[in-house]
């Protein structure tokens, strides 16, 4: 269930970037160790420290293996992937993950960990920091209402949706045909 807004006081708990690991050694086509760990490349806030929420969006950062596809290169390589996770703690509590990948064998991916269920935001904001650089977390800051615009910047501005009501057909991307 979503966390009252009332203990929610801000808007991310921590944004991380992991690098792929390496593929692990096998015999006969099997690991014997299980799939590798990503690595974490960067964190903010750099103070952030909770290890099992840190594991769990580790487990979720690279869900498929990487595939070596012949003729990937260029635009096709470095076409962004945005997707969503949801993890659910021991109270029944959600924390959502938003995730910016690149295709690719050899590449990192960045998310959020927060407890808003604000999709179009978090994605507009994953899709800046790839573009400016991780700078602009500094100026990503605050606290959306519902049903109001939020900014950071000069040129970062998002409707922040009402989770209290139904979305509406166009108005949320995931629901677009």
């Amino acid at each position: 269930c979503f966390r009252p807004r009332s203990l929610v006081t801000r808007l991310f708990e921590c944004y991380i970037r992991f690098e792929r690991p390496p593929p692990p050694a096998t015999t006969n086509g099997h690991s014997a160790d299980g799939p590798p760990t990503p690595t974490v490349a960067f964190i903010h806030p750099p103070g952030f420290s909770d290890p099992e929420l840190v594991k769990a969006a580790a487990e979720f950062a690279f869900p498929l293996p990487p595939v070596d596809e012949p003729g990937e290169e260029g635009a096709a390589a470095a076409t962004p992937v945005l997707f969503t996770f949801v993890l659910t703690s021991g109270s029944s509590e959600w924390t959502f993950g938003y995730v910016r990948s690149c295709r690719g064998t050899t590449h990192s991916v960045a998310l959020f960990l927060t407890f808003l269920p604000h999709q179009e935001l978090f994605f507009k904001a994953l899709n800046r920091i790839a573009e400016v650089g991780t700078g602009f977390l500094e100026e990503f800051k605050g606290l959306p209402e519902p049903g109001t615009c939020f900014s950071a910047g000069k040129e970062f501005v998002v409707a922040i949706e009402d989770e209290r009501r139904l979305p509406e057909i166009p108005a949320n991307v995931s629901l677009k045909c």
